[in-house]
């Protein structure tokens, strides 16, 4: 994001990675060395994340309105920098934000 560089801890003590700000840090060149920049709000990452998901279900829109779970997976896989195991949760996501909506027979569906 521009001159600022955030840090996403894998492992928090006492507390989820999802309810923690990320810290922020800049390059300073009179110090030369990153200084801190703040903490980015978890409703912040959230929204980002939202950006991320609505740029994903365009280009995925593009291909056809109605997917398969699995392909809807790879796609995302393939077209974003989230892991296999990552997408299974953004496609989650994209349902609670109504992104998309699951059908009787499974399917999803681009709203």
């Amino acid at each position: 994001e521009g001159d600022i560089h955030n840090i996403n801890p894998k492992y928090c003590r006492n507390a989820s990675t999802r309810n923690v700000g990320l810290p922020q840090f800049t390059w300073n060149d009179d110090l030369r060395r990153f200084v801190f920049a703040g903490a980015k709000s978890v409703e912040a990452r959230e929204e980002r994340k939202l950006i991320d998901c609505q740029d994903l279900i365009d280009k995925a829109q593009e291909v056809r309105e109605v997917w398969k779970r699995s392909k809807l997976r790879t796609f995302i896989e393939e077209n974003s920098s989230w892991a296999r195991s990552k997408s299974y949760a953004i496609i989650n996501f994209m349902i609670q934000k109504e992104l998309l909506s699951e059908e009787e027979d499974g399917t999803l569906r681009i709203l």
